[in-house]
């Protein structure tokens, strides 16, 4: 009896999620291309520089809503709206209508640069009214060293 009380409540559970992650709306967050760097960059040359419009050796900058990041890293783009923090991405506010009025984008994205720690950082998410503030943390540390031998 109890194995057919567990039974039916695992039932009535899976069946719960399966409804509930069918109304789960999630948001894609992955370039365009296998070929492009990151969300933003496309390619880290071969464009113009907005400090200096003559040479073409900065990034190349996604047209949906990627922004160069200038001097400090020109090499690299970032969300519009976000770019004034490249080279630091510690201690920002995600701004869902400041990001939408520069990127077009509702959500925001924050890619690290090489840091060593232990680092100490803080992030505020400011939503629309009754929105849904979803966050996804990746995080890799002693992935351990690729190298190119088939020893």
């Amino acid at each position: 009896m109890l194995c057919r009380y567990g039974a039916g409540w695992l039932l009535i559970w899976s069946a719960l999620v399966a409804a509930t992650l069918a109304r789960v709306s999630w948001t894609p967050i992955y370039p365009a291309s296998n070929n492009q760097i990151d969300l933003w960059t496309l390619r880290d040359s071969g464009c113009p520089c907005p400090f200096a419009p003559s040479q073409r050796t900065c990034a190349c900058c996604s047209v949906d809503g990627g922004c160069p990041c200038g001097r400090a890293a020109p090499s690299r783009c970032a969300q519009c709206g976000l770019q004034q923090h490249c080279t630091n991405m510690c201690n920002i506010t995600l701004d869902s209508q400041l990001l939408d009025s520069t990127s077009g984008k509702k959500y925001g994205q924050i890619k690290m640069v090489v840091a060593s720690g232990p680092l100490y950082c803080w992030y505020r998410f400011r939503g629309e009214p009754a929105t849904r503030i979803e966050v996804q943390v990746y995080r890799m540390m002693r992935s351990g060293k690729w190298t190119n031998s088939t020893g």
